[in-house]
């Protein structure tokens, strides 16, 4: 039988875990424009980033849950990664136009 709470929960705990995910990869991409040791920046955050993942999925596999259980928190970890692409897009600066060219640069595309 299906446990709400238990699909609820492994829902919950998917998300959360992948916003914490991608928020550290966003945050180490932001790093190497940034940072001096990018290179060690990016590892320690990749490094936090498999615990994460690697965390969720071995308690999920370890808690004895079945199947749909673990499905429907790599759903929620899939929704994670839609919402924080959707954030990126929202938060980064758009060049469609001329207005985002530096001073003089547009009169030499004429």
């Amino acid at each position: 039988m299906i446990d709400i709470f238990q699909m609820t929960a492994a829902f919950f705990f998917g998300a959360v875990a992948g916003g914490m995910y991608f928020y550290s990869l966003w945050r180490s991409t932001k790093s190497f424009v940034l940072n001096r040791s990018s290179g060690v920046a990016f590892l320690i955050s990749g490094i936090f980033r498999l615990a994460i993942f690697l965390g969720v999925a071995g308690y999920l596999l370890s808690a004895g849950i079945g199947a749909l259980t673990i499905g429907v928190g790599l759903f929620g970890f899939f929704l994670a990664r839609i919402a924080a692409t959707r954030w990126v897009r929202w938060k980064t600066t758009r060049c469609d136009d001329v207005s985002c060219v530096g001073e003089g640069a547009h009169e030499n595309q004429l």
